[in-house]
């Protein structure tokens, strides 16, 4: 459902704003982290000359209920098999952290917040939104250096990219700065601009893995 949504929200501001379709896009991030279940999401719409970001942060699962499913423990003993292989498979991981995501999503609530903004009022982050719709997959995921890069449990963040009318997915496994800069970039600058705009403690870091 929330692809569906973001779909929309993209062929309707298109066809709204006569604008170029790569004007318009989205960007879904959504964080989970293996070791405690900690998750928490980030919706981006840029929109012409406006930004909306929303932030959803995991308040809690319906656990009994989950347990019972017989898929949760089919996802979580292919997850541990795939984090635990060495060397490991990106994209075999890849599969098994969104089969584990999408479970726990279907019994899963979360407290929001948004902010709306012009694209003027933080022109180095819409730069940034330009530069990551833009950039090759390869270059997101900056396979060359991860390669060979492991990381014992750690963040699987997924960035859902929708624009032009199709999507792209592309994955980060506890970004940082050097391991994927233009993503760890999106990251804290979206995390940043609601901290310093609200100044609550909404986004606690505790709340979103440590970004």
């Amino acid at each position: 459902m929330k692809l569906l949504l973001l779909f929309i929200f993209i062929t309707i501001s298109s066809l709204a704003s006569g604008q170029k379709n790569d004007k318009n896009f989205a960007i879904h991030v959504e964080a989970f982290a293996s070791i405690n279940g900690n998750r928490f999401y980030i919706d981006i719409y840029k929109n012409g000359s406006s930004v909306k970001t929303v932030y959803g942060l995991l308040d809690s699962i319906n656990d009994i209920a989950m347990l019972k499913d017989k898929n949760f423990y089919i996802n979580r003993d292919a997850l541990m098999k795939q984090m635990n292989k060495r060397p490991q498979n990106q994209d075999s991981l890849n599969k098994a952290v969104h089969d584990v995501k999408q479970l726990n999503n279907a019994y899963s609530s979360y407290s929001k917040d948004s902010l709306t903004f012009k694209t003027s009022d933080h022109s180095d982050y819409t730069s940034l939104l330009d530069s990551v719709n833009s950039a090759a997959d390869t270059t997101l995921e900056n396979t060359a250096v991860n390669r060979s890069r492991i990381v014992l449990d750690g963040v699987m963040i997924e960035f859902n990219i929708i624009a032009d009318g199709g999507s792209r997915k592309v994955y980060a496994h506890s970004p940082t700065p050097k391991s994927n800069p233009l993503l760890y970039k999106l990251l804290y600058q979206t995390l940043n601009i609601y901290r310093t705009t609200k100044r609550n403690l909404f986004l606690a870091a505790g709340r979103t893995s440590g970004y």
